[in-house]
């Protein structure tokens, strides 16, 4: 679903189809118009889906307060091994809410940050 102009109310399908669809292992969002409405949406599903391996989130924004919701994600699902949230303007307030999760979050082994003004 990469570069499809994905929005905010896409999104929630999107999380819709997750909670049905458990044969769901990995997600590809990057590069589409999700504003922090979508992370909110995304991130709720995370927190109960236990199946995904790996979102690509990149390219969107989320700006601080969507990179809290996927701190708070973060802190719940455990079992999620890698995620990408370059690009997405989290600044350093951001930052500091994703780290938060990584102290409690030890199983995502591969996590790129990558080009969010730090």
């Amino acid at each position: 679903m990469s570069n499809n102009c994905v929005k905010e109310d896409c999104a929630k399908y999107i999380t819709d189809t997750l909670k049905i669809n458990k044969n769901i292992i990995s997600i590809d969002l990057s590069y589409n118009s999700i504003l922090v409405k979508g992370a909110e949406y995304i991130s709720d599903a995370l927190k109960t889906f236990r199946n995904l391996i790996s979102i690509i989130f990149s390219n969107n924004f989320i700006r601080e307060d969507g990179a809290k919701c996927f701190s708070d994600a973060l802190k719940s699902n455990i079992k999620l091994p890698s995620i990408n949230l370059s690009y997405t303007k989290i600044r350093e307030n951001g930052a500091k809410y994703i780290a938060d999760a990584l102290r409690i979050n030890k199983n995502l082994n591969s996590k790129e940050f990558s080009h969010n003004g730090l």
